[in-house]
């Protein structure tokens, strides 16, 4: 998927928190219950349509829309887990690559050189992100007008630290260029 550079070597890949996609899985975790309410509703469209359906009828239809309602949840959260996967901050020995992963068939991929990163700064908002230790990266670089963000990356503090000492180990300090 990414192609390295001669001599370039991963120092770092990291995804999103897992609570983080179980945020999103817990939506599609209660719209699954939702056909349990539909022996409820079959019982009214019984006594609504009684004498031009049959009871078979009705459950056979409730039972269809269940079955659709459920493997449409199932794909929607296949897409959801494709997008958890694929989302991926990649840190080597000389660029950072952030992996987003738009929908099931778009990607965008923002690169930045190691050596023009300016700033490194995390967020962690929140009582359960402070508990989980997860947050936001952002990556402020040198001529870039725009700033990468990392949104709900796991341990966002060791990250950045990676990526600082990553940054002053493999970029030569200017101090040094002039003796």
């Amino acid at each position: 998927m990414i192609d390295l550079h001669p001599e370039e070597k991963i120092v770092l890949v990291v995804r999103r928190h897992w609570f983080v996609f179980l945020g999103e899985v817990f939506a599609l975790i209660l719209a699954a219950l939702l056909p349990l309410a539909f022996p409820i509703f079959s019982n009214y469209l019984y006594d609504l349509g009684g004498k031009y359906l049959a009871q078979s009828q009705i459950i056979a239809v409730t039972t269809f829309v269940s079955a659709a309602w459920l493997l449409l949840l199932w794909v929607i959260f296949f897409i959801i887990f494709t997008n958890y996967y694929l989302d991926t901050l990649i840190v080597t020995n000389q660029r950072i690559i952030d992996v987003d992963q738009v929908n099931l068939f778009a990607r965008d991929i923002a690169t930045a050189p190691l050596g023009s990163v300016q700033d490194v700064k995390i967020e962690i908002l929140g009582i359960l992100a402070t508990m989980f230790n997860y947050g936001n990266l952002h990556l402020q670089t040198a001529g870039g007008d725009k700033e990468i963000v990392i949104r709900g990356i796991q341990n966002p503090e060791y990250v950045k630290k990676l990526i600082m000492s990553t940054h002053q180990s493999e970029v030569p300090s200017h101090n040094s260029a002039h003796p």
